[in-house]
């Protein structure tokens, strides 16, 4: 990581990319599993279930303003 002054007091931080690890060993069967159980589902129904099974709810709503989200 290496942070850089810049005009204005602010600092530009740059972060060296990774190497990416291997996959999980079991990682693979999983997906098979999901995607045989449930399809493919978008990452939106996924993130509004989510909200909608925890606690955060009245928090999404009021960062967003637009009002309670439902099921």
């Amino acid at each position: 990581m290496q942070i850089r002054s810049r005009p204005g007091n602010q600092g530009a931080i740059k972060l060296s990319p990774l190497e990416a690890l291997p996959e999980p060993r079991n990682l693979g069967r999983l997906k098979k599993v999901i995607v045989g159980r449930w399809g493919t589902v978008p990452l939106i129904d996924v993130l509004k279930e989510a909200v909608l099974r925890s606690s955060c709810r009245a928090t999404i709503s009021s960062m967003f303003g637009r009002g309670e989200i439902t099921g």
